[in-house]
């Protein structure tokens, strides 16, 4: 990020050009010629190449290019600027005895290369005055940067800038999208040490459905994520900072009740700030955290929040993670997620679920609960799906389930001993212990294991049982095992998405699939 002298050498040369010798009032000035190079001679480490007709009368010159304007430096960081030629000119110094000299710099169009990026700009207007400070207005019309079009729109800036001896301060805005995007700029540099820091502050952005949306600043966003009705308030700051080592960057994001739809599933209420001190790969201070009120792939989840840091190496670090879901809650916690691992094997934390909640929000029609049940959730999480082994969850008290269908089912026959006896004791049964346990995964067959033991005290003298079901659950069909025989039964998966949070496991490992590696 230094600007070396000799930079500031040929970028005022074209201001040096009128404080040359006075030609006769009103009179043209030959054009300047610039040394050009002989074949295998090197280039120098400064060049400036252009056709310039200098005109001075009363105290003011005036120099219009003929040509287009190149300059060049060779020496550190390759850097070449093209000013277009324009009828109007290009500088105008405005020179009284005994004051200080004034300037205006008129660029319709101009071109420049640096770190391997072009630039382009549009309607440059600068006026300076020349003295110890000097002063200097700018104004740019548009800047762009043709290749990061996709994710920053183009921008006009107005600026303020005062130069004492190697000091350079500057303040000023930033605006696109017609005033929409704004942003405050500060920033100040010793050109002799080569330091000096840069601060963009991001005005709130106010997102609304059918109104400003994140794909209208970053039109990117929509050859990579599904995203559409964004809604709430986001914000941001960016600090660069340079000495004689590499620029460091901060960026702090802040949201606040954000609220969108991704690849089908809805997020709403997401808040928090988050601060990234380098971009590539990913890093942030420890201590990050964001907040989110609902994330619904087809089971709601709500009051959900997350701390976290990216470690150096661009790991996912989770301190603790938890959302509540059927009445209880979700967590992890000390969870590292590698970006550039295929899979990510995860222990949650079940706790609390309520039974009644998870038969209410699985529809099953008759059934009902009353009780609590925990357990571990063992989870191979990838942008496959998931994979459950081991499961296993259990109520902590007595409790009571019930099945009382408005109509016998047809998949269980009512003439079968063990089906009158299964639907006598679920009547109105007290359970002791409930166990139930889940392994499986997407794509695949659901295999389940429900135990019970307790009794009905209106079926059979209360007479205690120990119930034993299997089923192999898949979307649209399940098979109940009684004993040795199998019963074609309903779907049974909403009940296993409400007690494993099944549909929102797999929307967290297609989220986590989507994370970018680490650049190598």
């Amino acid at each position: 990020m230094a600007v070396s002298h000799h930079t500031l050498a040929g970028i005022g040369l074209l201001l040096a050009l009128c404080l040359i010798g006075p030609p006769p009032a009103a009179a043209a000035v030959p054009p300047p010629t610039f040394p050009v190079a002989e074949p295998g001679v090197a280039e120098p480490p400064i060049g400036l190449r252009a056709r310039l007709h200098v005109v001075r009368a009363d105290g003011t010159t005036r120099i219009t290019a003929l040509s287009p304007v190149r300059f060049s430096r060779h020496d550190g960081e390759p850097l070449s600027v093209e000013i277009e030629a324009a009828a109007e000119p290009l500088v105008v110094v405005h020179q009284q005895p005994d004051a200080p000299a004034n300037a205006s710099v008129t660029v319709p169009s101009a071109r420049a290369f640096a770190g391997g990026e072009l630039i382009e700009v549009m309607g440059l207007q600068a006026e300076a005055e020349l003295a110890d400070p000097a002063n200097a207005r700018l104004r740019i019309r548009r800047l762009v940067a043709p290749s990061l079009l996709a994710w920053v729109p183009p921008l006009s800036v107005t600026a303020d800038l005062m130069w004492e001896g190697s000091g350079l301060s500057l303040t000023g805005t930033t605006s696109a999208l017609d005033g929409r995007l704004g942003a405050r700029i500060d920033g100040s540099a010793d050109l002799a040490e080569g330091s000096g820091h840069l601060v963009l502050d991001v005005a709130p952005v106010r997102f609304r459905p059918g109104a400003l949306q994140p794909v209208d600043i970053a039109p990117g966003l929509a050859a990579e994520a599904d995203l559409s009705g964004v809604s709430g308030q986001a914000g941001a700051t960016v600090s660069l900072h340079w000495n004689e080592r590499p620029a460091s960057i901060r960026v702090r994001v802040s949201l606040r009740d954000v609220g969108f739809t991704v690849s089908g599933v809805r997020v709403a209420g997401l808040a928090g700030n988050v601060t990234v001190d380098r971009l590539s790969p990913l890093r942030t201070p420890p201590g990050q955290r964001l907040d989110v009120a609902l994330i619904d792939p087809g089971m709601p989840a709500t009051d959900g929040s997350i701390r976290f840091r990216f470690d150096p190496a661009g790991r996912l670090r989770v301190d603790r993670a938890g959302i509540n879901l059927s009445g209880g809650r979700l967590s992890v916690d000390n969870v590292v997620i590698d970006p550039r691992a295929g899979h990510h094997d995860v222990s949650i934390v079940a706790e609390g679920l309520d039974l009644g909640e998870v038969l209410a929000r699985a529809d099953v029609a008759g059934a009902s609960a009353w009780g609590r049940i925990s357990g571990v959730i063992p989870v191979t999480l990838s942008p496959d799906g998931i994979a459950i082994r081991g499961a296993s969850l259990a109520t902590d008290a007595p409790g009571v389930l019930r099945y009382r269908p408005p109509a016998p089912p047809t998949a269980l026959p009512g003439d079968d001993p063990r089906i009158r006896l299964l639907r006598g004791a679920l009547d109105d049964f007290r359970y002791d212990a409930l166990t139930v346990s889940l392994d499986g995964r997407t794509g695949a067959v659901w295999r389940s294991r429900l135990r019970l033991s307790g009794h009905n005290p209106y079926f059979m003298a209360a007479q205690p049982f120990i119930l034993n079901v299997n089923l192999e659950v898949v979307p649209g069909q399940s098979v109940l095992e009684v004993g040795d025989t199998a019963f074609a039964v309903g779907d049974a998966l909403p009940i296993y998405n409400a007690l494993f949070g099944v549909r929102f496991l797999e929307w967290l490992g297609n989220t986590l699939g989507a994370l970018p590696p680490p650049a190598p």
